[in-house]
């Protein structure tokens, strides 16, 4: 079953497609991408490839390409025939969690990085539960990396462990600018006033939905802006009554709405919260979160204009999306860059949330993504510290959305890279105006808890057994017992 908690991309993940890589291409949970990436060219793996064995690359370089614009950072030292020698240079080990698209654009990135600076990166790569298994063990064993992909998901419960380091003092030193990245980004890179994350992906929910079923049923399409009246959820639910089609015995053949277990903004978008932004106590059992929750229940259970857990076994909401057989869908932002491009059939769009109706003021959504952070206990920080501000800059966010990677950087969430005017949607604004009204993730040491227990206890909820309202009492007495875990946490010892 597709969940809210599986995000943040926010977010990115959410949808893709399998990858092809083997059960032989994980090394100890991971992809060796290359073991040393010096200051020569490096073959980039294909899409269609798995990653290649580790290699050593040669120390002789052709003339490396310009150096990145990156906003405030150092001048990197200008390009010349010969590639910096890596003598006496600490190797960086670097260690992400990509698609195989991704992958590519930022072996690319690294490869040009070891050519202008003679910095020799190690870049090895692991997905999922195996990233984060991998990344545990390795800060446990006392040989983390210098520099890691981070989910904000788990951000509190590692920046509380002192496994991370504050980048401020560099940043700092370096007058690095920070005035690029997007402040509803930014602020989850933060802990207590400390910088613990630079910037890489950022993205938000929005409703993808099918132009030629709105117009054939008659439906009025949705906004192409945040900022604009109406789309209310009782909006959405007559759409999706109008768009739902069923045969003469009854079956739907076009579903109104599919994942609509995914929930985390429906709860935003009707004014409500999981937890106050004091990050204290639990909101999910709040009048506006229940009513949101509700909303979804109807969709399912009272309605049924959505697509059921059950239906969604015989064929996934995406799957059923991009063969018209639901009529909308919710998404985070990339993918729609990364999934729905391919879809050739019909013509398809972006609207933002509905909003509901215990919201008053502008729209809130659900956001995220994720970014690159040092180890606190890494070997090398200021080499690695110069790698952050490479595969932060503008270059490297610029070929990451290419790959389908929304963008932290306002810069490049603006420009033809991410909403390429040749492609759809056509409403631009949806996928790069999103980002100014994420509400911020909680950051309690126990937000995994929380999502897991969240999304069992919703389970009966979509199937019909319960309402949100009848499962409350359960939801409050669980989520105040983890709410007092994370304070008995947060009064132990800190880390530095």
């Amino acid at each position: 079953m597709t969940r809210g908690s599986m995000d943040n991309d926010l977010d990115t993940r959410f949808s893709r497609p399998k990858r092809g890589w083997s059960r032989r291409s994980f090394l100890g949970g991971s992809v060796i991408v290359a073991a040393l990436i010096a200051s020569t060219g490096l073959a980039a793996c294909s899409t269609g490839q798995a990653p290649m064995a580790p290699t050593t690359a040669s120390t002789s370089a052709s003339t490396p390409e310009a150096t990145p614009t990156m906003a405030g950072a150092p001048a990197q030292p200008a390009a010349s025939p010969a590639a910096p020698s890596t003598d006496n240079k600490p190797q960086i080990r670097f260690f992400g969690s990509e698609t195989q698209a991704a992958m590519k654009a930022i072996t690319v990135q690294v490869q040009k990085f070891s050519a202008q600076t003679g910095i020799p990166v190690e870049y090895s790569i692991a997905t999922g539960n195996e990233f984060n298994a991998k990344l545990q063990t390795m800060m446990a064993g006392g040989t983390p990396p210098d520099l890691h992909y981070m989910d904000f998901r788990n951000f509190a419960r590692f920046a509380f462990d002192g496994q991370l380091l504050d980048l401020l003092p560099l940043a700092n030193r370096d007058k690095y600018d920070l005035t690029d990245f997007h402040p509803n980004y930014l602020v989850q890179c933060y802990w207590e006033k400390k910088l613990y994350a630079n910037g890489r992906d950022f993205g938000w929910r929005q409703i993808f939905y099918n132009v030629d079923l709105f117009k054939k049923s008659g439906v009025p399409l949705p906004p192409d802006n945040w900022d604009a009246p109406g789309w209310t959820f009782d909006d959405f639910r007559a759409a999706a009554e109008k768009l739902t089609q069923r045969d003469t015995s009854g079956r739907t053949t076009v579903w109104g709405f599919a994942n609509s277990t995914d929930y985390f903004g429906w709860v935003y978008s009707n004014g409500g919260r999981f937890i106050d932004a004091n990050n204290e106590h639990e909101m999910v059992t709040q009048p506006p979160a229940i009513d949101a929750l509700e909303f979804l229940h109807d969709l399912l259970n009272k309605w049924k204009v959505a697509q059921t857990p059950a239906a969604s076994q015989e064929i996934d909401s995406t799957s059923a999306f991009m063969t018209g057989r639901a009529a909308m869908i919710v998404n985070p932002t990339a993918t729609g860059v990364i999934t729905y491009r391919a879809i050739k059939q019909f013509s398809w769009d972006t609207a933002p949330l509905p909003k509901g109706p215990d919201l008053s003021g502008p729209r809130r959504d659900h956001g995220g993504g994720s970014g690159w952070s040092l180890a606190a206990r890494g070997p090398h920080h200021d080499e690695a510290w110069e790698l952050s501000k490479f595969i932060s800059g503008k270059e490297t966010q610029t070929e990451l959305a290419k790959a389908g990677f929304a963008p932290s950087r306002i810069s490049v969430m603006e420009s033809e890279a991410w909403i390429d005017p040749s492609q759809p949607p056509k409403s631009k604004q949806v996928m790069t105006k999103g980002g100014d009204h994420v509400v911020q993730n909680p950051q309690i040491l126990v937000w995994g808890e929380f999502q897991n227990t969240l999304d069992k206890l919703l389970d009966d909820v979509w199937l019909g057994k319960h309402t949100a309202q009848e499962i409350a009492p359960q939801l409050k007495s669980s989520m105040d017992a983890l709410m007092a875990k994370n304070a008995q946490l947060l009064s132990g010892k800190k880390g530095n």
